[in-house]
């Protein structure tokens, strides 16, 4: 079925906005005149089913990129963050919205692959400080796809973790040594015990109680560098070089 274009209006006044008047009482839009011009839409000619439907899709994709670029113009963002956006912004144009992030990424727009390298290198740049299990998951969570991530820290000087993990290491170490210390009511530090004049038996519960004291040291910082996911190999040469 067609109908007839009785005229066309600007939505509002000193607005790029049109609406089309049809034949049959409907008004299709607010459509931007970009979109409007580009059907060449003027009073008098005749729009059927299929023409309406392509005007509308049109419109909607233009809505869909403008948005995608204003979100874009606030941060980077990964395509699958940008399709998720918009998904939450118009879920009725949901399949429209892979199109047009697929645009995106053909305009340069888009490159996830730029976002992933920046993003390693900027942790790099900040000494490394959160474990590369945390950096894999982190660019996981903004839709990066596994091979690209594994290829880009693979290319972009072997990301190395130890360095940061030892600066936060040793800062744990330092806190779970206060509450020790705190608990207990001496010192942990075997070099400023005092001597008490008991002889070899005071110095084999000292020695006890240091071996002890030690183990939880290792235990407690073992378990929060692997919280923080970082390798076994990475924990086992912290462990080494702090506590011995």
């Amino acid at each position: 079925m067609s109908v007839t274009v009785t005229y066309v209006a600007q939505a509002l006044e000193q607005s790029p906005l049109q609406e089309i008047h049809l034949s049959d009482g409907r008004i299709l839009g607010p459509l931007h005149r970009r979109t409007v011009e580009q059907f060449a839409i003027v009073t008098g000619m005749t729009l059927d089913e299929d023409s309406e439907s392509k005007l509308m899709a049109s419109e909607r994709k233009r809505l869909l990129r403008e948005a995608a670029l204003t979100y874009l113009s606030y941060s980077a963002h990964t395509s699958v963050e940008v399709i998720r956006y918009l998904k939450r912004k118009f879920p009725a144009a949901a399949i429209e919205a892979q199109g047009v992030v697929d645009q995106l990424l053909v305009d340069g727009y888009l490159d996830d692959r730029a976002l992933c390298e920046r993003v390693v290198q900027q942790s790099l740049a900040q000494g490394a400080k959160e474990s590369r299990q945390a950096l894999q998951y982190r660019l996981l969570r903004r839709g990066l796809g596994k091979d690209l991530i594994q290829e880009v820290l693979s290319t972009e000087g072997q990301y190395e973790e130890y360095t940061g993990a030892l600066q936060l290491a040793q800062k744990k170490l330092a806190e779970i040594d206060r509450k020790l210390a705190a608990r207990k009511g001496k010192v942990l530090d075997a070099d400023d015990a005092v001597d008490t004049g008991f002889g070899d038996s005071m110095t084999d519960d000292m020695d006890v109680e240091q071996r002890r004291v030690a183990g939880r040291r290792r235990s407690q910082l073992a378990g929060y560098l692997a919280r923080k996911g970082y390798a076994p190999t990475t924990i086992g040469r912290i462990i080494e070089e702090l506590i011995g």
